[in-house]
């Protein structure tokens, strides 16, 4: 067997579990993007496709109807729906609309749609129409920046002192920060409600998306305090052969 061969054979079984592993994170993404291009008929169908598509149309008399898969004596045969009901519903052969309506015994709703391929593109027309989606993405993205470069320059601040500096009781204060990481969410959902809205009033602003973010972030801290303990606190003095100017003396 080939070297390559038995690489190829060692690295398979990895790999199949590392693509197996990011198809079950890409799957909701997937799912939401088709999902955005379904019409809205098929989102209440249960028997509609997985992918976006919706129920052949069909003119009968001008006026459109919609097809089904209809079981009849001779098999299943596609049916233009005229008029559903519970019990019995009316029908146009496609094939032979010169035969006029005919009746099926049975439940309408029992019936599954002759779809085909059909992307809603509408949707997003909709979208745009009825909401500032143009704004909101702007306020994200502003918010985005502002937050990320605020708790980047607190965080560098708060890291370079636990890192360079002896205070007392430093190394407590630092394992207490690093201990407010496994502080769960909803722990401190409420009093920072109360903090934000009663105390300081302010609902339907943005500062408690932002304020909180200018005093550093444990995880940040963390990470760049053991970065800047990797670097040495005196520099050596280069060689005369190595410096960028010339050495005195």
């Amino acid at each position: 067997m080939p070297a390559s061969l038995k690489r190829f054979l060692k690295v398979l079984p990895f790999n199949v579990f590392v693509w197996i592993l990011l198809a079950l994170y890409l799957a909701p993404v997937l799912f939401m993007i088709v999902t955005a291009m379904m019409p809205t008929s098929q989102l209440g169908d249960k028997k509609a496709p997985l992918y976006p598509a919706q129920i052949v149309p069909y003119v009968y008399e001008r006026q459109m109807y919609q097809l089904y898969n209809v079981p009849m004596e001779d098999g299943i045969q596609q049916m233009a729906l005229i008029k559903p009901g519970r019990v019995s519903s009316l029908l146009v052969d496609p094939q032979h609309p010169e035969n006029g309506l005919l009746e099926w015994q049975g439940d309408w709703r029992t019936l599954t749609g002759v779809y085909e391929f059909h992307i809603a593109w509408e949707n997003f027309a909709h979208l745009f129409n009825s909401m500032p989606v143009s704004k909101m993405v702007g306020y994200t993205f502003m918010l985005a920046f502002i937050g990320e470069l605020g708790v980047l320059c607190s965080s560098i601040i708060v890291a370079y002192g636990f890192a360079r500096f002896s205070l007392p009781g430093g190394n407590l204060l630092f394992y207490v920060l690093i201990a407010t990481i496994l502080i769960p969410d909803k722990v401190t959902f409420i009093p920072t409600f109360y903090m934000y809205v009663v105390a300081l009033h302010w609902r339907g602003t943005v500062l408690p998306l932002l304020i909180h973010l200018f005093f550093g972030n444990a995880v940040y801290i963390f990470l760049l305090r053991q970065n800047f303990k990797s670097f040495p606190l005196i520099l050596k003095k280069l060689p005369c052969s190595m410096a960028p100017v010339h050495c005195a003396g």
